[in-house]
């Protein structure tokens, strides 16, 4: 979703300079563990040990993960939530996308409530996370997969039967840059919620849902160009918006009334 909002809001600008993406999430469930994972610890392992990447002044650079704190407000009922950089997909092709436009700077951050990423840094901290397998007695395993298995067998990958999800997740994409020689800044916005009906949290719903609507518009044809291709430059940012909204997925957009009515 969050390529597809950038590229709607690239089109509407005539340079670009910084393309700054945000995701942040709220969970309000009843009786939920105190630990649980709602998705891929995998991935989230990785996000929490690898460096991350920011474009910067045309160039990437690496940072640490989990730095580079910020702030902000997200739609009700997330609210106020810190984000932090961890390594995501966006670096890897807005920079060549919208290279056409003259952008300069990308960065992505994430987060949730101030304090949200201390268990999975005292994970990273005990060594929980890494691949490098460690002799036990005759022996040799990877700590992850000590982990993987270990919260498999305490039923928290996902949440435990007889737990509705109650949660929350918005990703913000904001863009500056110039139109007709003026600085204008445009802002898209999702938010999505579990889908209590199938048990889901608003992180697999709102990753399952957007997957599923573009592979049927590569099974009816609606997306023509053929290749490996970013979502940005293959998917129609008003048809796709308008297949999220039927689905309850709303994308709103804030910025100069003349670009975006």
């Amino acid at each position: 979703m969050s390529n597809v909002m950038a590229r709607w809001a690239v089109d509407h600008l005539d340079s670009v300079d910084t393309i700054r993406v945000r995701d942040g999430w709220r969970d309000f469930t009843q009786n939920a563990p105190r630990f649980v994972v709602t998705w891929s610890i995998q991935t989230f392992a990785d996000e929490f040990t690898l460096p991350a990447i920011v474009f910067e002044n045309g160039e990437y650079k690496e940072v640490p993960p989990l730095t580079l704190p910020e702030s902000l407000i997200l739609p009700s009922p997330i609210g106020e939530v810190e984000v932090f950089t961890t390594l995501h997909s966006e670096l890897a092709t807005f920079p060549s996308s919208f290279k056409d436009k003259g952008v300069r700077n990308v960065n992505w951050k994430e987060g949730s409530v101030k304090g949200w990423q201390q268990d999975y840094e005292l994970l990273v901290a005990l060594g929980l996370t890494s691949q490098d397998k460690i002799q036990i007695d005759d022996t040799k395993i990877s700590p992850r997969q000590f982990l993987l298995k270990l919260l498999a067998s305490k039923n928290l990958l996902g949440h435990p039967e007889g737990i509705i999800p109650d949660d929350w997740e918005c990703s913000r994409v904001n863009v500056l840059g110039k139109k007709n020689g003026k600085s204008v800044e445009l802002q898209l916005d999702v938010l999505y919620s579990a889908k209590k009906e199938w048990n889901m949290s608003c992180a697999q719903y709102g990753v399952g849902i957007p997957s599923s609507i573009v592979a049927q518009m590569l099974g009816n044809n609606h997306i023509e160009k053929k290749g490996v291709l970013p979502p940005e430059n293959c998917v129609n940012p008003t048809d796709f918006f308008n297949e999220l909204a039927k689905r309850n997925i709303v994308v709103s957009i804030r910025g100069p009334s003349e670009l975006i009515s």
